[in-house]
């Protein structure tokens, strides 16, 4: 595979992708107006949104949520975020538990916030301060905006057309997030962006891709979308000057969405890791964006994953190859070690700190889903596994609950289980809920 060269610039056209720089056309003056309307409909509270503390009356709808149709590949219906700031600890649970609602947990009490089941919630900074607000799909309802305002909060319509998935990132460096969405109709890539002076939408591509991450491998320069469109390739997308910047990164055809994002080579800009299916897994390297090819293998599943002192490693689950791997940079292609011989079960892994002495070193330990044998936790820097639970989880998610300054919280979902948390801190495990939150696995 030779990955196409970079173009610094794609002024208005380019020949494959057709990515719209200015929306200047007569067509596109026409659907700008008809945005209006589909985008930005008026402020209102949600009407299926409702109060309730606890989940006592959830209880009773115990059930094991397999992975939901409407959800994306990859979605797990549990965040941990701080959408509260004046919560004396730090992140907060926000459970996704489908036809139960919508629910957040802090201070050791659930309280629901909307009873609508969403297709998928995300958690975005859109202001200036490191509160989160919470970005909700709930399908035909439209796209809704909630912020913490007191219980059950604030909700806010920013779209009236529903939401295949969405990335959030700070695409023209002014120290708030915007979120790039793809709805498949209208199509292509809108972008969302709440600033002093109001809420917005702007179209970014007319084109729709099939997967997207967040990236940011120019240093000093606004994180950018990066997305892979059928028969165009990779392609990044931020904004400069308030003009769109379009840029190819590769020419070549994939279908795998399993990708990454990461200061991997150490430098002072991220890099990026793109599964080309059949092609193996490559690296576009920051700055120049030179492509190095790591594996001819496809990855069913990435993580990037601090281990050892703080060095950058990913995570990667081969298809078609028994076994957990690590890839560590030490010149091109890198060094491959399996970390396991068994496979991980459909959970994966999920990064934490679990010893708060391993924090000075920033050296993150690793919860591996493997199946009927348990939820395992692996430390690098001790080259040991350790069994934390028995049980067979279905996802992972981590935070800072308690606000210790680094992710000592592991929120698992054990499907007819419920959802529990096992806490660095205390070293133990609690349940908060007998009800399983949705996913898309």
């Amino acid at each position: 595979m030779k990955p196409a060269a970079r173009q610094k610039e794609v002024s208005h056209e380019d020949g494959r992708l057709k990515i719209r720089i200015r929306l200047q056309s007569a067509a596109l003056i026409v659907l700008n107006s008809l945005c209006l309307t589909l985008f930005l409909p008026a402020h209102g509270q949600d009407p299926v949104a409702r109060s309730s503390q606890d989940d006592s009356d959830v209880r009773a709808a115990k059930r094991k949520v397999g992975p939901s149709p409407k959800s994306p590949r990859g979605y797990r219906g549990v965040l941990l975020a701080d959408v509260n700031p004046k919560n004396a600890f730090k992140d907060e649970v926000i459970a996704d538990l489908g036809s139960l609602g919508i629910w957040v947990y802090e201070r050791m009490t659930w309280t629901q916030i909307s009873g609508a089941d969403p297709d998928w919630v995300m958690a975005v900074a859109l202001g200036d301060t490191p509160k989160e607000d919470l970005i909700a799909d709930l399908g035909d309802k439209g796209l809704w905006k909630w912020a913490h305002n007191g219980y059950p909060g604030d909700w806010t319509q920013i779209s009236a057309k529903d939401a295949q998935w969405a990335v959030a990132l700070d695409d023209d460096n002014d120290k708030r997030q915007e979120v790039h969405v793809h709805f498949g109709a209208p199509p292509g890539v809108w972008r969302y962006d709440e600033s002093p002076r109001g809420r917005a939408w702007k179209q970014i591509s007319s084109f729709n891709p099939y997967a997207g991450l967040r990236t940011a491998t120019r240093p000093g320069a606004s994180e950018e979308g990066v997305y892979l469109f059928p028969g165009s390739g990779v392609w990044t997308i931020s904004l400069e000057g308030g003009e769109i910047r379009a840029g190819q990164l590769s020419g070549t055809e994939t279908d795998a969405d399993d990708n990454a994002s990461a200061r991997f080579l150490g430098g002072a800009a991220e890099d990026l890791i793109i599964d080309f299916g059949a092609k193996g897994l490559w690296l576009c390297e920051n700055t120049e964006h030179a492509w190095h090819q790591l594996s001819d293998r496809s990855a069913d599943r990435v993580l990037p994953v601090r281990f050892g002192r703080g060095v950058q490693r990913l995570i990667i689950d081969f298809n078609g190859d028994q076994g957990l791997y690590s890839w560590t940079f030490s010149g091109f292609p890198g060094r491959l070690a399996k970390l396991h011989p068994a496979d991980p079960d459909a959970g994966f892994c999920q990064s934490f700190e679990r010893d708060e002495s391993d924090r000075k070193s920033n050296s993150q330990e690793l919860a591996v889903d493997f199946g009927n044998s348990g939820l395992w936790a692996y430390d690098y820097d001790r080259r040991t596994w350790a069994l934390i639970n028995v049980k067979n989880p279905v996802f992972m998610a981590a935070g800072d609950y308690w606000g210790l300054g680094f992710d000592s919280t592991l929120a698992v979902s054990f499907g007819a289980e419920g959802l529990w948390l096992y806490e660095a801190k205390s070293g133990g495990w609690y349940q908060i809920s007998n009800n399983a939150p949705d996913c898309g696995l």
